[in-house]
This record gives C-alpha cells, structure tokens and sequence, in this order.
C-alpha cells in the first residue's frame, strides 16, 4: 500500500512498526517529530487531507487562521529541537513579552513581564496550520516516518505471540502492526473509545467565539485578558500585519451571550468587543469571519492501556481560558 505524503511525494506503507500514531495534528505531528532521531518505523495516520505545501503568510486578517496556539517556551523548545520552528516563515510566530490580566467587577488586575524573570518573551501565538505544515515537512524527510493522510482506524485489537503487539485495521482495508499505538486523534478518540477508556465529560453551558481583528492601537506584544461576568475575553498579538495591529481573539461567552454576538453584523460586533475589552487598544477596526465553538471538558479515566498511550485532546481537553491545551 502507498500513501501520500506531507511532502507529496509516495513512500510506501509497510506492515509492521514500533510506533503508530493517530492524529496528526500538532500533538501526534510533534511525538512523531521527537521520536524520529530515535531511529523507531513511526506510522503517523491521519483521517483527514494533509498539506502539501508550507500555507501562504498572512497579509490581511480574514487570511490568518482561526485556530491558533499560545506556545509556551517549553513548547518552542520542543519544535526547534526537531527542526519544525526553524521552517516558520518571518512573520508567522508572534511573541508576546508582557501579559495584562484584569476583571470586569472590581479592581482586580495582575500583569507578567518577561524581563522581570530575564527572559526575551512569554511565549509566542502561531496560527496551528503553520505549527501543523512545518512538523509535517519534518517528517517528510525522515527515512524511518511514514505519514499518511486520509487513512481512518476501524479497529485495534492485541495480537497473541511473544511480546505486546497491536494490529490495526483501516478503512482502506489495509492492516499494520505496532508495538506502541498512540492516540492523538482528539477529543472524539478513536483509539480511545476501541480500547474502551472511559471519559468524562461535560458542557461548560459556554462557546469560544474566535476571530481576527484590527485595532487603532497597536498591542505592544502585550496579551490582554479581561474576566467578564458571562466569560472571560483574550486578545492576543499578532506580527501578521504591519503596526502591531492585529489580534486573534478568543471570546469564551455563555451560551445565550454567544448566540447573540454571532448574530451581529461586523460592525455591531466589533463595538461590542471595543466595549468589552475597555477599549484596551483602541476601537475595533475590522473583524474578519467568525467562528464559534462549543466548549466540552473532557478527561479521560486512564491515559494508558495495554500497548496503547493517549495525549492531546484525547487524554484532556480543557477550557481555552489559561491558553495551556496544547502546551500540556
């Protein structure tokens, strides 16, 4: 069986591996990309298309993607230690050196300065398509890795001889074996649910309202945070565009409150967010298209099985609110 790669090229897919990943998002995408220099037969599968190419940088704020990550310095350590971080082009990582929190009752407030621990930066905000694309160009290069997209697990069952070994059946009715199965294939597991882990669950009763904005005011590489009454509101820096202008928003609302924000037009939106964030960087200027997700607490009961791991979302998803899902 062949498969095509990140890099668009064909490698073929054998039967049998030390290590096989689900999920090639940036968890599965990453384990894969640390384990490789260990020489492992890595298998990295995932459901989905894969990028052929590095996206295209930013030039205005409807082209940034809507799902970005706050990485900690932990977590960029993670991608330049395998090469990912290096392929980024300039522009893409935004740092962020201060951090201003404060609440919408009362004169709460409390800020972080990365010079007061001596160091650069905080952390640094990428569009997760970037973090995604450069991992997976990593990977292409990897002798001992094969990645393939559009490939979807049915079944996971142990195999009887010496020695733990699973084998996995996919949809397109080919079969692999590995040692070592990993599931990183988010919150609705398959791997998780094939080996029968339980997890619990539950609806926080808020949905993430995310999107890009302009402000008159630049961020100074500053994120902001404002606790709300019906949920907290995250603006954070980009270098996408010139000025220091541009902001990915997060905006965990109530329910009610999330519908209600969804159904404005842009212009009414964004008078609403100048409002809410105590026009911090100025008025709103333009929004581009918004997006809103339900907000579901997951933890699964054990992280482990007989040959099997879970990481990412599949382990834990938890509210966007510390901005730390993917950095844990």
């Amino acid at each position: 069986m062949r498969k095509t790669t990140a890099s668009g090229t064909e490698r073929a897919m054998g039967g049998r591996y030390d290590v096989v990943i689900v999920g090639a998002g940036i968890a599965g995408s990453a384990l894969a990309a640390a384990l490789a220099p260990a020489g492992l037969g890595i298998l990295l599968l995932e459901a989905g298309p894969l990028p052929v190419a590095l996206p295209p940088v930013a030039t205005a704020i409807d082209a940034v993607d809507a799902r970005v990550s706050a990485l900690s310095t932990a977590s960029v350590r993670l991608l330049q230690e395998s090469g990912a971080w290096q392929r980024l082009a300039p522009g893409v990582a935004s740092p962020y050196e201060c951090m201003r929190v404060w609440e919408e009752d009362g004169s709460g407030h409390i800020g972080f300065d990365a010079a007061e621990v001596a160091q650069p930066v905080l952390g640094h905000i990428v569009e997760n398509r970037w973090v995604v694309a450069s991992l997976l160009a990593v990977l292409a290069a990897a002798p001992n890795v094969t990645v393939c997209g559009g490939e979807r697990l049915l079944a996971l069952e142990p195999l009887d001889g010496a020695g733990p070994r699973l084998r996995l059946g996919l949809a397109s009715g080919a079969s692999v074996e590995a040692a070592l199965v990993v599931g990183a294939d988010g919150a609705r597991s398959a791997v998780r649910a094939l080996c029968a882990i339980g997890a619990r669950h539950w609806h926080s009763g808020q949905q993430a309202i995310v999107a890009t904005i302009e402000t008159a005011g630049p961020h100074r590489r500053t994120a902001w945070q404002r606790f709300l009454q019906r949920g907290p509101l995250a603006l954070l820096p980009l270098a996408t565009l010139d000025d220091e202008r541009a902001c990915s928003i997060v905006w965990s609302a109530d329910e009610p409150l999330a519908r209600e924000l969804m159904a404005l037009d842009d212009a009414a939106f964004a008078a609403r967010l100048t409002r809410a964030s105590e026009s911090c960087l100025g008025e709103v200027r333009a929004v581009s298209r918004r997006h809103a997700f339900p907000l579901l607490p997951l933890h699964a009961a054990s992280y482990v099985a007989p040959g099997v791991a879970l990481i990412g979302d599949a382990a834990h998803v938890i509210h966007p609110l510390a901005g730390q899902g993917i950095n844990l």
